[in-house]
């Protein structure tokens, strides 16, 4: 193989976590056009967004009406939506993940959780962008009362708003991002993991260990501010939700720290910030198949597999 020819194309990417128009304060239908004010001002060539349809409002189709320099794909279920710059490239396959369990020990209903779009650039580059949003597992039932009682009880103090942390469990969180690792490890194109993980960093070891992270600059306000949602709250046992939950893992780039959209309105247009970060395509990790096909070279070829668990 040889080493293809490329320019350090620049591309600027974007996740956001758009909570289906309902904004931070739940008010839903009243957020579309803070969302598009938000995405415009980042303007950028590759955006991912989840909860694009989370509670019927269908604010993917929305989006995709008032964005119209981009082409989109969604997932029909969730809205987890794909939106690419035309003027950058386009969609060329778009494929949605299998089932997995949201929570087996709870019983609850069974979703996707990643898209995969390939997508050709104008310089006639592919590259794969990863769409995903896990899901963290509810707590025990008696759990979740004793954490709603302590969150909508504003005289229990602080300290006792945490006494359930440690019932937390990211065991299915962090089993869904070790099969996407192992999925996103046979990528022969550059790759770019991107979306709403419910975790931090440190619960994603399996995806570090196979892509490189972009590291966020400082920003106190994290990609979740705080809100006391006693629902969310009771059943997750996140009683302080100050947290990076979205990320952008890559391969086959080289990229500069990511950046917390924390200016207004995208403090009102979501209950999450988004992240944008700037990739520059790396020509020494790309090279060229028998065929003129792109590849990463530190990857070895094969064929995408699905995850194995339901």
């Amino acid at each position: 193989s040889s080493i293809l020819s490329v320019s350090a194309e620049n591309l600027k990417v974007m996740t956001y976590n758009v909570r289906d128009g309902c904004g931070y304060d739940e008010e839903c239908g009243n957020y579309i056009n803070d969302l598009v004010v938000v995405i415009n001002a980042q303007n950028p060539d590759i955006l991912v967004i989840q909860e694009g349809n989370t509670y019927g409002h269908n604010i993917f189709n929305g989006l995709k009406n008032k964005l119209t320099d981009y082409s989109a794909r969604a997932d029909p279920p969730n809205g987890r939506g794909t939106f690419v710059k035309k003027s950058f490239g386009s969609i060329t396959t778009f494929k949605e993940s299998t089932y997995v369990a949201k929570g087996p020990e709870t019983g609850a209903t069974p979703t996707r959780y990643y898209t995969r779009a390939e997508v050709t650039l104008t310089s006639g580059l592919k590259l794969v962008i990863y769409n995903t949003h896990l899901f963290p597992v509810p707590l025990l039932p008696e759990a979740q009362n004793q954490n709603l009682h302590v969150c909508v009880d504003s005289t229990i103090k602080k300290a006792s708003v945490n006494a359930n942390k440690d019932k937390q469990d990211f065991s299915t969180t962090e089993k869904q991002a070790a099969e996407l690792a192992s999925i996103v490890a046979k990528e022969t194109l550059p790759v770019i993991v991107m979306g709403d993980m419910n975790v931090e960093s440190d619960h994603l070891a399996s995806l570090k260990s196979t892509l490189s992270e972009v590291e966020l600059l400082f920003h106190p306000k994290k990609t979740f501010p705080v809100k006391p949602y006693c629902a969310n709250n009771a059943a997750y046992g996140y009683q302080d939700w100050f947290q990076d939950l979205d990320h952008i893992y890559y391969n086959g780039f080289t990229a500069s720290f990511g950046t917390v959209v924390t200016t207004s309105p995208a403090h009102l247009a979501s209950d999450h910030y988004p992240v944008v970060a700037s990739l520059t395509i790396d020509p020494s990790k790309i090279k060229k198949d028998p065929c003129g096909n792109t590849k990463i070279a530190i990857i070895g070829a094969s064929n995408e597999v699905e995850p194995s668990y339901a």
